[in-house]
Order: C-alpha cells, then structure tokens, then sequence
C-alpha cells in the first residue's frame, strides 16, 4: 500500500464515497426483491445502481449472504486502515510478531478483494 491509500483511507473513513477504478464506491444497500431473492444496490432502494443479485433457495441464506456482500466497501476499508495503521505503527518486536499470521491474513484479504499480489 502505498501512501496515496492512506489519504483514500481518511476519506472514506470520514463517510464520503472514494471512487476507485473498477470498483462501485460505497455505501452499498442489501434490498428485497421477493422470497428468494435480494439486490445490492449503490443507493437506498432498488433500481439505484444495481451492483448484484442474490438468489437463494429454501435452505439459503440469501438475506444474510445479500447483507455482508452489501457491508463489502465499508469492510474492506476499514481492513485496510487497521492493515495500515498496524503495519506503520512502530510496535515493539514481541507485539509484532504476535500480529504477524493476522497482518499476513489482512495482507491476502485485501489482495484478494483488490486482485493484487498485496506486495505494494
């Protein structure tokens, strides 16, 4: 991450919307549609930027599943500023490597929802 993340970082995490290439800026809304189904959505109800649908049969959970692909943005900021605030903190050795498997997770989280290597 680079320092450029840490400025989109106060931003969003003052509640504006940060604009990234290939990504839908958040807030994102879970809306029902009908039994079984579910939208997300970039505004408060359905038709406004459609960004998914979730489908679910009776032993789905599609209101559950809709809801955390609705929190996705806020999550993956969020992530990513305890990834950076950690990672920039100047902890001590033994704290550090404590924090080590969690920040590695972190680390291929946000590469994951990025499509990065995580390396940057």
């Amino acid at each position: 991450m680079t320092d450029d993340d840490i400025s989109d970082l106060e931003i969003a995490l003052h509640g504006r919307a940060v604009q990234k290439p290939g990504r839908t800026p958040g807030p994102w809304f879970a809306t029902y549609a009908q039994p079984g189904i579910w939208h997300i959505n970039s505004g408060p109800r359905y038709g406004c930027g459609d960004i998914a649908t979730v489908w679910g049969g009776p032993n789905d959970t599609p209101e559950a599943d809709a809801r955390l692909i609705a929190a996705a943005p806020e999550m993956y900021e969020v992530l990513r500023a305890l990834y950076v605030a950690v990672r920039d903190d100047a902890l001590d050795p033994q704290r550090a490597i404590k924090l080590m498997p969690e920040m590695e997770s972190a680390r291929a989280a946000l590469a994951k929802a990025t499509g990065s290597n995580g390396n940057e």
